[in-house]
């Protein structure tokens, strides 16, 4: 079981940045020290360092410093004003982005074919920033945004949501907006019965290195599924079951607190990564699907960003709601006669009914033993 007073207890409080939670060999532009500082050159550019040593940590000194600059040339990267607040909707839309589709460790960019995505990424840093360097490339045929390398510090990426956001009901529409155009799938598809099959599914990889104490007997790069590795690894399961991937619970109570929105989560299955770069030697997959009509809650409060889904969501809320199970064996128990019912009678009403594949729930219930076969025209309810 999942606590969710306890992730919500222990969710980052980030709420601001100010000079000394920088690197020291940061170098920035400051004026109107309070105490009369040696500069090297005619800039009065200093190190973190430096501005650490000789005045500890004086929030004071955050509005002193007006940009980050160079040890070069002493050229402005960008300009920025200290504290620096992260309670707002740009970095929530960034933090959301870079969660899911960007690159943050050394380099902060992004690589995804979506230009929705790319102007996303250069709008919020535009406007935390001021005017920024953003270069772009094809790397794989896949267009890539790279920010300033400062920009990995300045903007922090945990992977536990903040405890703002889930706090904050329009952080967190921002927030699954971006996260469910990134990393879910639609499902919009018309079965045979006639019936149509909508979900809405999101999944997030999570590293578990920590949690495997033996040598797992995998091929590399293959998935074990949980029900297969819980007949040979039953303790592995239950540590994972215990220990979900903080992202994907914090988006369920996000969903859930905010929306009313009803989820099911579970892990799907694990995998021998081929590198241990992004996620480990070993990760699991969390699997976390909405049906029937928290769809509905979801399209009239969270939707989606770009075209293609905002049509898929649309179609989707127009279909009306599920059909309880069984209702076609209700159907047949209405029209029978001592238990005994004619398929030209059952046919008749399910084609009433709005089915289009009557025949398709004969083969399943008399597989199930709910009916059986008296005749070529005839059916005994059992």
């Amino acid at each position: 079981m999942i606590d969710y007073s306890q992730y919500t207890d222990s969710a980052p409080l980030l709420d601001e940045l100010h000079y000394w939670d920088l690197p020291d060999k940061y170098c920035v532009l400051v004026e109107n020290l309070p105490r009369k500082l040696r500069f090297r050159g005619t800039t009065q550019s200093i190190s973190i360092g430096r501005l650490k040593r000789n005045f500890g940590k004086d929030c004071s000194i955050d509005h002193c410093i007006k940009a980050l600059v160079t040890w070069r040339n002493k050229k402005h990267s960008f300009n920025i004003t200290f504290p620096f607040s992260f309670i707002n909707e740009e970095y929530v839309q960034l933090y959301s982005l870079m969660l899911s589709e960007g690159s943050h460790k050394g380099e902060f960019k992004l690589h995804v074919p979506e230009e929705e995505f790319h102007e996303l990424f250069a709008q919020c840093l535009t406007r935390l920033f001021g005017p920024i360097q953003i270069r772009t490339t094809i790397y794989r045929n896949v267009k890539v945004s790279i920010a300033p390398k400062k920009v990995s510090f300045l903007v922090p990426i945990p992977k536990q949501i903040p405890a703002f956001i889930i706090n904050n009901k329009e952080f967190a529409r921002l927030y699954l907006r971006i996260a469910f155009e990134a990393e879910a799938n639609f499902r919009y598809k018309l079965l045979k019965t006639g019936c149509i099959q909508r979900k809405i599914k999101i999944s997030r990889n999570y590293g578990i290195d920590g949690l495997v104490d033996t040598v797992l007997p995998y091929r590399e790069a293959e998935r074990i599924y949980i029900g297969r590795l819980k007949k040979e690894f039953p303790e592995l399961v239950a540590k994972i079951i215990k220990n979900p991937c903080p992202t994907i619970v914090g988006e369920k109570i996000l969903l859930k607190k905010h929306f009313d929105i009803e989820t099911s989560l579970y892990p799907e299955y694990i995998r021998i990564n081929k590198t241990t770069i992004r996620r480990g030697k070993i990760s699991v997959k969390w699997t976390m699907n909405i049906h029937g009509e928290n769809i509905d809650k979801f399209v009239k409060e969270i939707g989606c960003i770009t075209e293609k889904k905002r049509v898929v969501l649309c179609r989707m809320h127009l279909v009306g709601k599920r059909r309880s199970n069984y209702t076609a064996l209700k159907i047949m128990k209405t029209i029978a006669r001592g238990n005994i019912f004619d398929l030209n009678d059952y046919a008749l009403e399910m084609f009433k009914q709005g089915y289009k594949y009557p025949d398709v729930f004969l083969s399943k219930y008399k597989m199930r033993n709910l009916i059986e076969r008296v005749s070529s025209r005839t059916y005994r309810i059992l």
